[in-house]
């Protein structure tokens, strides 16, 4: 997935520039960012590109136990985890301890 975002930390062309820069975090400590309100993709495909992620980390994840990196933008810069998704509501994505990630803060879904 691949955008320019509204957000003022965003400026890239291609995701991967972002996805380098990104910095690990553990989900426990997810609840203490700040996430970007404005959504960081700037197309319907891409937003329909990154649901369609979710919905597939989702469900591997239930199934098989399957765990994602999940490339999202806070005030900060970027960050990522590698987790199971829980579940998805209309605005975020839920992992364990009742954490949860805003999905329009979410730029890059990757399968590992």
């Amino acid at each position: 997935m691949q955008g320019t975002g509204n957000h003022p930390n965003i400026q890239f062309q291609n995701p991967i520039a972002l996805v380098a820069q990104a910095k690990p975090i553990d989900k426990e400590k997810v609840d203490t960012l700040t996430f970007c309100k404005e959504d960081v993709l700037t197309t319907e495909e891409e937003r329909q590109k990154r649901r369609w992620a979710l919905n597939r980390a989702l469900t591997l994840g239930n199934i098989f136990k399957h765990k994602a990196r999940i490339y999202f933008m806070t005030e900060n810069g970027p960050f990522y985890v590698y987790t199971t998704i829980w579940a998805l509501t209309e605005k975020n994505v839920l992992l364990k301890a009742q954490k949860a990630i805003p999905i329009c803060s979410i730029f890059h879904v990757e399968l590992v």
